[in-house]
């Protein structure tokens, strides 16, 4: 369309005038006085055209939020193809006026009618097009990929939502099609927001503020473009402005104050009328008026506002175009979704690497009083040796420890408890001659012989592992030298071992605490990073401004939460992939069971957070709510899971409660899958199964609840 036909003519726009004149009386034949208009005479000498041209229509609204009045005895009139500018101060009203009139709000007390529907009624956001005071858009996304979203929302093909992006781009003078949002000024900003409005040529604009922040050459240039819509009779556009200017460019101007619309006319009529020269003296006449004049108190008691209930209702157009906007989202923030994606990587890596393997170079202090270490020999245990003292410490040196010598006990000890090693070793006098006496005649062995032949060791208990794993080590490498030694002396070893046996199951089992932990940190590395994901993602996408705008253009709160499992499912596949790769190959932990059958259970506990993440940010719009949540979540159930600990070790109080967490019977199957090579028809499999997907089914279900009755 070119310029020349597209600006409105205003010698045509002034032979119109006579038709929106004739509002005035219409409203007055129609209604009753409004309680909050003055007592001021307005022409009634126009003969007024009938109801089915009004495509907007407001009758007695009262809009209350608990004592504060918003709207009060609101009447308004919107005739078809008009321009209705909307003139008051901030505060005033007027952006809740817009908000009740695309459905997003309820009235106390009052009606509105809206292309012939009454409102709040079923959407017509293939009808209205609405650019709210905010900017209301994404920032990652490029002005062209903003209209492309917006478009697919509404339903529009691809083939008219390029043409229409091609047209208001170059229209709205906006500079490059392929600029982030995020870097455009703010004048760039609200074209592209007026153009997201304008974009599916819609019957109704409602604008608020739609020239703040342009210069006075591009609102021209708008206002001219409003004209050419509405020239037809077929498109209505209402304005709110604190312009003065732009007021008398409208067809139709409503004056507002304190909730209250104090007169609606055309503006040059206003001028005329009450012989004023500029529509500042018109407003301030009425506020006066209005100050003196005594407004009765309505007979009826307005309720407070109510909200409106969704749809629960998906549309394909609707969730496709929230999906493919979400992985936009993830393309253009690589670095984010990168560390989304190794997160569970780098927690599972620095758990293998750090946590379960048995000490080594660490120190303790060694005292022989049998040999000068020195002087001690290498050579093969026998039982003639007078050296069994240095083959028992070479026993020791091969579990990597740092021996430091020491000439008495008392100062090994001593080095133990000023912390330079963790235990002390000693060994008397003559301990190969007393071990052999002990040995040939343990019957009847005296007690020179038994307090020499036996080792001393002072150890500090304060770090328990190092202690209880020092006792371990060296009862086994005890029992291995006293071994070794009696049979070198043609003694039977049953005879000097104790006297119990062990046998077992599952000895392919690696003997450190890795392969016990590994699979419920698996787990909640995964059910971790959903919950903060899935969470902080959704918060952004909650900012009031944006959610308004997907709202008016019927989106659906339950159509995000789909689209939001959809694109989480799609990472959480790639964690659980990646989280197995590490897990298995790298650090090789035990796997006797079904790989697919973990790697299915631990994306179901990955889903449970995912839903668990939307539910937090359903319940909290604060970021730090929701972090304080996902962390304080986080930490319960890694403690309360039998995670590193069994449950069998909890307190009593906490025991009986520990397999109702999320996580409890899902570590457990995934145990009993890769250790026991169980399958999903045991008991200990599929309860797992049960409860995990039970804990991502409830959450979920509470987020339509919520959606449904408390509108989060």
């Amino acid at each position: 369309m070119a310029h020349g036909n597209m600006f409105g003519d205003l010698a045509e726009t002034n032979a119109k005038q006579g038709f929106f004149q004739r509002i005035v009386a219409l409203k007055k034949r129609l209604f009753e006085p409004s309680r909050c208009l003055p007592e001021i005479e307005l022409d009634s000498k126009f003969t007024a055209p009938s109801l089915a041209s009004n495509a907007v229509v407001v009758k007695g609204a009262f809009m209350n939020y608990g004592s504060l009045k918003v709207l009060e005895d609101f009447n308004m009139t919107v005739p078809k193809g008009a321009i209705y500018g909307l003139l008051g101060a901030s505060g005033c009203g007027k952006t809740t006026l817009l908000e009740c009139l695309n459905g997003r709000k309820g009235l106390s007390y009052g009606a509105i009618s809206v292309l012939g529907q009454e409102m709040p009624g079923p959407r017509n956001e293939t009808k209205i097009g609405y650019m709210p005071q905010a900017t209301s858009l994404y920032a990652d996304l490029t002005v062209r990929e903003t209209l492309l979203f917006f478009g697919r929302l509404i339903g529009m093909k691809e083939g008219k939502i390029e043409e229409r992006s091609k047209y208001l781009i170059e229209l709205l003078m906006i500079p490059d099609p392929n600029q982030r949002l995020s870097d455009m000024s703010g004048g760039q900003q609200r074209r592209l927001s007026l153009a997201v409005a304008l974009q599916h040529e819609p019957e109704l604009l409602i604008l608020d503020e739609p020239t703040v922040g342009m210069d006075s050459v591009l609102r021209q240039l708008i206002w001219d473009h409003f004209r050419s819509l509405t020239a037809s009779g077929e498109v209505t556009i209402i304005i709110t402005t604190h312009y003065i200017e732009e007021a008398l460019k409208a067809n139709l101007v409503g004056l507002m104050r304190g909730g209250c619309l104090m007169a609606e006319d055309d503006p040059k009529n206003l001028l005329k009328l009450h012989q004023l020269p500029r529509l500042e003296d018109v407003f301030l006449k009425f506020c006066v008026a209005q100050n003196q004049s005594q407004i009765a108190k309505s007979a009826n008691s307005p309720r407070s506002a109510g909200k409106i209930k969704e749809g629960m209702t998906v549309k394909h157009h609707h969730l496709k175009a929230l999906v493919l906007k979400n992985f936009q989202w993830l393309r253009k923030n690589w670095i984010t979704t990168m560390i989304a994606l190794l997160l569970p990587v780098v927690i599972l890596s620095s758990f293998g690497l750090t946590f379960g393997h048995n000490p080594t170079d660490f120190v303790i202090s060694v005292v022989n009083l049998e040999v000068e270490p020195k002087s001690c020999r290498l050579e093969p245990i026998h039982c003639k040796s007078e050296q069994l003292s240095c083959t028992f410490l070479n026993y020791l040196s091969n579990k990597q420890l740092l021996m430091t010598f020491y000439s008495s006990e008392f100062e090994a000890i001593q080095s133990v408890r000023s912390g330079r090693s963790y235990a002390s070793i000693a060994i008397n006098v003559n301990f190969s001659r007393a071990l052999r006496s002990r040995a040939y005649d343990w019957f009847g062995s005296n007690s020179y012989d038994l307090e020499h032949s036996t080792i001393s060791v002072f150890r500090d208990t304060t770090v328990k592992p190092m202690s209880l794993y020092l006792q371990r080590m060296l009862y086994q490498i005890l029992q291995d030298f006293v071994n070794n030694f009696v049979e070198s002396c043609g003694i039977n070893k049953n005879v000097v071992k104790v006297p119990m046996t062990w046998d077992a199951i599952y000895e392919w089992m690696n003997t450190d605490f890795n392969d016990f932990a590994m699979p419920g940190v698996l787990t909640l590395s995964i059910f971790a990073s959903a919950i903060i994901g899935t969470s902080l993602s959704m918060h952004s996408e909650q900012s009031e401004t944006i959610m308004e705008r997907l709202l008016v253009t019927g989106v659906n709160r339950t159509e995000l939460i789909l689209s939001y499992v959809m694109t989480n499912s799609v990472v959480l596949f790639f964690q659980t992939f990646f989280s197995m790769v590490i897990v298995f190959a790298v650090f090789d932990t035990t796997m006797k069971g079904s790989l697919i059958l973990a790697a299915i259970l631990t994306f179901l506990g990955g889903f449970a957070g995912v839903c668990y993440g939307m539910l937090i940010s359903c319940i909290t719009h604060s970021e730090v709510g929701v972090c304080l949540i996902g962390i304080g979540t986080t930490f319960t159930v890694f403690f309360a899971s039998g995670t590193l600990w069994p449950v069998e070790a909890m307190h009593r109080l906490l025991k009986p409660l520990a397999p109702f967490f999320p996580l409890t019977m899902q570590t457990r199957s995934i145990r009993n899958i890769l250790h026991k090579d169980w399958n999903f028809l045991r008991a200990d499999v599929y309860v797992g199964f049960f409860t995990i997907v039970l804990w991502a089914a409830l959450p979920l279900a509470l987020c339509f609840i919520l959606i449904r009755f408390k509108r989060v």
